[in-house]
């Protein structure tokens, strides 16, 4: 999640644990730091782990591991 976001959520976002993240943004590497938080997702709320991204220039992206692979997802695209 952007910056500003996680330090709503969380007052100082540096205790999290320090990863570095690619692929997200166009540049080569994103610093993010990783806080185990409870969320509330389509009325079912789960512990998962977050990274905060040390920059506001990232969108806001629920991930497949702790997350999504918890629910049973289906997207369909439409026909043109």
């Amino acid at each position: 999640m952007p910056r500003f976001i996680g330090e709503i959520v969380i007052n100082d976002i540096i205790t999290g644990e320090y990863t570095e993240i690619k692929g997200i943004v166009p540049t080569s590497l994103l610093i993010a730091f990783v806080h185990n938080l409870k969320i509330k997702v389509a009325g079912k709320e789960i512990e998962t782990r977050v990274a905060i991204a040390d920059s506001n220039d990232v969108p806001p992206i629920l991930g497949r591991h702790g997350a999504l692979d918890l629910f049973n997802l289906e997207f369909k695209r439409e026909k043109k």
